[in-house]
């Protein structure tokens, strides 16, 4: 192989080289184009932590914690931390095969860009592993006063459709504001951790999902959006209707964010092209505008269970060809909607097949019943990243009016950690018996789209 070879574009702005000349073996270029700015930043999620260090669990949460654990196979490594405090994370610049690294925060990694005066374009680049990534231009015209921070205009996200907004009771839209694109894996200098052909995009257009963004209507006919991912052979006509996958996305987030940056699509359409995954429908719906607005992120679970029984599932069932059977449905989410799904299995364990709860859960809203029997029958899966505070910090701040009583065995306890504890505690099975599966990441979309990843393939139909 030549030492330095012709790069292949993802999009004209991002260029994926192969080269000797970087110690992953790729090398990402990137290029904007605005001769007005005076600065312009890269901003992605470019950065790693070593892999299995405990000063980096669960945010870099104190150690002391870690014996309380024992029963819920977390398997964390020995040691201990002196404090408190999140771990800088390892820039690309400190990348080495030797450190067995991993991706942590999706966009911690700022990179100042070189205007080329000759191309009249600014340019940077980075040496990354195999995997998807999150990225932003952050543009200044006032010499770095003030940044703007927004997608790449080049290679816009899929999901950030535009459309009138004033005709939907959404008006807390949050369109998706970061690009993304796929690095390829290299054996010869990545370690296997690194190996994310799993997520790898799809060339064959015989393999490809088709996504489609709908309204329907919601409580009190409120027009209400939502992404339907549709499988490559989707049949109309055929004999056995499909099953669905409800995606609930974070707070703060959209529902395009499980599509966009989660790729949900891709990950079933990749299972299912391996055979390791039926092919089933994937609805992303929006929760924002549930909010009640009182305090930060506080949505209204009664209104959601409503909107999913009364609306959003009898529509899915009119306007596709869906099952109608509990057992052919799952609900899933991750952060405030792995809460949403949570929820959802307190007050009904019966009409889904399978609950993910992924990187926050609220253990303190279990409910009190007279038996716990429907709850035991069904099937949760419990799920976070190594390095997620939620798992058991849990963050306790004032952006979250909670305090330190929202960390593991606080009053309002919204850890995974807790969640499994509560379970375990009423004698009710999670994971098939295998314990809260960890991943490697943060609280962030390199852990939920391994989590969605081994989700899928964990049973979720009964």
């Amino acid at each position: 192989m030549q030492n330095s070879e012709i790069g292949t574009f993802y999009k004209k702005s991002v260029e994926i080289r192969r080269t000797d000349e970087s110690r992953t073996g790729y090398r990402v270029i990137f290029r904007f184009w605005d001769e007005k700015a005076t600065n312009v930043r890269l901003i992605g999620g470019f950065t790693f932590y070593p892999r299995h260090d405990v000063r980096y669990f669960s945010d870099g949460y104190l150690a002391e914690f870690l014996e309380q654990m024992n029963g819920y196979n977390l398997n964390a490594p020995e040691g201990t931390i002196d404090a408190a405090l999140t771990y800088a994370a390892i820039s690309p610049e400190d990348w080495s095969r030797e450190k067995n690294l991993v991706h942590i925060y999706d966009g911690a990694y700022k990179k100042d860009m070189i205007f080329d005066e000759i191309e009249q374009v600014w340019t940077a680049s980075v040496d990354l592993t195999g995997g998807y990534y999150l990225y932003q231009f952050a543009v200044s015209y006032d010499n770095g006063v003030n940044y703007f921070a927004d997608f790449d205009p080049e290679n816009p996200p899929l999901v950030n459709r535009k459309y009138d907004e004033s005709s939907l009771v959404c008006d807390t839209y949050v369109p998706v504001n970061r690009s993304s694109f796929y690095v390829p894996y290299c054996k010869e200098k990545q370690p296997p951790n690194d190996d994310h052909q799993w997520i790898a995009p799809i060339n064959e257009p015989e393999y490809k999902s088709t996504l489609h963004f709908v309204i329907y209507p919601g409580l009190d006919s409120e027009r209400r959006p939502l992404f339907v991912s549709l499988p490559p052979h989707y049949d109309s006509e055929r004999e056995k209707p499909y099953k669905v996958l409800y995606l609930c996305h974070p707070g703060g987030s959209m529902m395009g964010d499980w599509i966009e940056q989660g790729k949900a699509d891709l990950i079933a359409d990749r299972l299912v092209k391996n055979g390791e995954c039926e092919e089933f429908i994937i609805a992303a719906m929006e929760l924002n505008s549930f909010d009640k607005k009182d305090k930060i992120c506080n949505w209204d679970y009664d209104k959601i269970y409503k909107e999913f029984m009364n609306c959003l599932i009898p529509y899915m069932e009119h306007h596709f060809h869906v099952s109608k059977q509990p057992g052919d449905r799952a609900v899933a989410g991750s952060s405030k909607g792995g809460m949403v799904a949570g929820q959802i299995w307190y007050r009904d364990p019966q009409s889904f097949a399978s609950y993910g709860i992924f990187s926050a859960a609220e253990p303190y809203h279990f409910p009190e019943l007279p038996d716990y029997n429907a709850h035991k029958k069904s099937n949760v899966f419990l799920a976070s990243g190594f390095a997620d505070g939620w798992l058991l910090k849990g963050y306790g701040s004032k952006k979250y009016e909670g305090g330190p009583q929202r960390s593991f065995g606080g009053e309002e306890d919204v850890t995974m950690i807790g969640m499994a504890k509560v379970l375990s505690d009423h004698g009710i099975p999670f994971n098939n018996g295998k314990g809260i599966y960890i991943a490697d990441g943060s609280h962030d979309w390199f852990s939920w789209q391994k989590i969605l990843y081994v989700y899928l393939q964990s049973g979720i139909w009964r």
